[in-house]
This record gives structure tokens, C-alpha cells and sequence, in this order.
């Protein structure tokens, strides 16, 4: 218990602001394959297929520098709790530095969650008041 004494509570927003846009960016994601199908199943077999496809990206692009391209598909490379608690002091800057070149920061990769969620439940939006919905049978 004393080894946790001095740390505040405050180090801990930053990476429950990007669980939400996490969140956001999957429900997002989620509206839009509901709004383009009218089957249930079919949209969560989307959705596990989305999740699944990122995880196997982030994976292979940590397996190898020269796989790490494959990173930048991945819905969940900006999803980054850990380093935002062990550097706090970086979790807002939109901007940073990764191997001496300029990159996007740990506030940045909030945005990018947020951002992907909102366009999406936008995209989905659009789609679900264009179409007609049959009945289910």
C-alpha cells in the first residue's frame, strides 16, 4: 500500500479518455454495420470480425520492425493506456516524436479514436435514413 502512496488519481484521465474514444470509435463502427444490414447476427459477426483483423494487425506489426507498417491498419494502435500512465506527462500533446521523426502524439491518438467513431456513426447515419429496411422474417 505505500508503494502507491503518492500516486494521484489525476494520472489516470488521460487513459480513461482513451478508453471512451475507444469506445466511441467501436460503437461508431458498430452503428454503421448495423445501419448498412438487418440482421443482428450479421453485425456482430462484422464487429468480431473487425476486432479480430485488429488485434492480428497490431500483433504482426509488433513481431517484426519490418512487419510494424502493418500497425497503421489496426483500429487499435492508437489505443494506448499504458504509456499514457507511465509518461502523463506526454498523455494530451497532439503531437511527438518516435525515432527522430515527428509522429503522432498520445492526445493525437485520442482524437484519431474519436474522430473514426464520429465519422463512422455520421457514415451511418447517412446510410440508415437512405435506405429502406425490410421486414425481418
Amino acid at each position: 500500500r505505500e508503494m502507491y502512496a503518492d500516486v494521484s488519481w489525476i494520472r489516470f484521465i488521460a487513459p480513461a479518455v482513451n478508453m471512451f474514444a475507444l469506445m466511441v470509435c467501436f460503437g461508431g463502427l458498430a452503428a454503421l454495420a448495423s445501419a448498412c444490414d438487418s440482421q443482428r447476427w450479421r453485425t456482430i459477426g462484422i464487429m468480431v470480425g473487425v476486432y479480430v483483423v485488429a488485434v492480428v494487425l497490431t500483433i504482426a506489426g509488433q513481431v517484426s520492425p519490418a512487419w510494424s507498417w502493418l500497425q497503421y491498419f489496426s483500429v487499435l494502435t492508437p489505443y494506448k493506456p499504458q504509456t499514457m500512465v507511465a509518461h502523463s506527462g506526454m498523455a494530451w500533446q497532439l503531437l511527438g516524436e518516435r525515432n527522430g521523426h515527428a509522429a503522432l502524439g498520445l492526445g493525437g491518438c485520442q482524437l484519431v479514436l474519436a474522430g473514426l467513431g464520429a465519422a463512422s456513426y455520421l457514415a451511418g447515419a447517412v446510410v440508415f435514413a437512405r435506405r429502406e429496411i425490410p421486414a425481418p422474417i
